[in-house]
């Protein structure tokens, strides 16, 4: 997603508008998460070879989700962020003036 401060703004599936900061702070966990961690953006499972089987690992969580996660924690932990939207979730785009 690219940032444009002076373009659409959101609200959550609440309907509560998303701040700027919020969906920044969910931008870049989600790179963080798909950068340094390297994981894929949707969820997903670990394919394991065995001999010659096959196995699908457990359910690991993809980019969106631990950036929908790290944005909770920080919810958690400020709650005048409980007033705001959620840039993690789903998102309806204000149409412009």
């Amino acid at each position: 997603m690219a940032i444009n401060p002076g373009g659409a703004r959101f609200r959550d599936s609440q309907g509560r508008l998303v701040s700027l900061s919020s969906l920044i702070f969910h931008e870049l966990a989600e790179a963080y998460s798909k950068v340094d961690i390297g994981n894929p953006y949707s969820d997903f499972r670990n394919l394991v070879a065995i001999d010659e089987a096959l196995l699908i690992g457990r359910k690991e969580q993809g980019a969106h989700n631990a950036a929908v996660q790290r944005e909770l924690n920080l919810r958690t932990q400020r709650p005048n962020l409980q007033l705001t939207g959620r840039a993690g979730d789903v998102l309806i785009r204000e149409p412009r003036p």
